[in-house]
């Protein structure tokens, strides 16, 4: 199989917000080509974290249930 750069995968995540005592709802697309995320907030539609590549995250902890850090937070898939 040959990967593309349009071979994506996307998930929900949730981000709890300590301050507003509220769940933040997100977009995480990743990429497997070269491990690399973006992350889109899904009220306004913004990109909140720009693709980049991220080597702490792969393919085998993107999961239904599983909590992942990225830059300082934690996100619920």
């Amino acid at each position: 199989m040959v990967s593309t750069q349009d071979d994506s995968m996307s998930f929900k995540l949730t981000w709890y917000d300590e301050m507003a005592a509220a769940e933040r709802p997100y977009k995480l697309i990743f990429y497997p080509v070269d491990n690399s995320i973006e992350i889109i907030d899904m009220k306004s539609g913004k990109v909140h974290l720009r693709r980049i590549r991220n080597e702490q995250i792969d393919q085998s902890i993107l999961y239904v249930g599983n909590q992942i850090q990225i830059y300082g937070r934690k996100y619920k898939i």
